[in-house]
């Protein structure tokens, strides 16, 4: 999730603005990440974006997984 606005004026860099969400699918090592919003296989849909201008989501996905590992360890439990 996109968390500081960028806008670039370098063709190869993607415009971000705070709140929305965008798909990375490559990170230059460098401080520079590649995403897109839509469509990984349309060149005009992705660019280049500062590693800091983002938060990975990772951990929100994570937590429901967890949650429905406990409901069943607590439904076999009560067997």
């Amino acid at each position: 999730m996109v968390v500081r606005d960028f806008q670039a004026g370098n063709e190869e860099n993607l415009l971000l603005w705070t709140g929305e969400t965008v798909y990375v699918s490559d990170n230059d090592g460098e401080g520079w990440l590649y995403g897109f919003f839509l469509d990984p296989e349309d060149p005009d849909d992705g660019g280049w974006f500062p590693v800091d201008a983002v938060e990975f989501m990772e951990e929100a996905i994570e937590e429901p997984e967890q949650q429905a590992d406990d409901t069943w360890d607590q439904w076999t439990a009560a067997e």
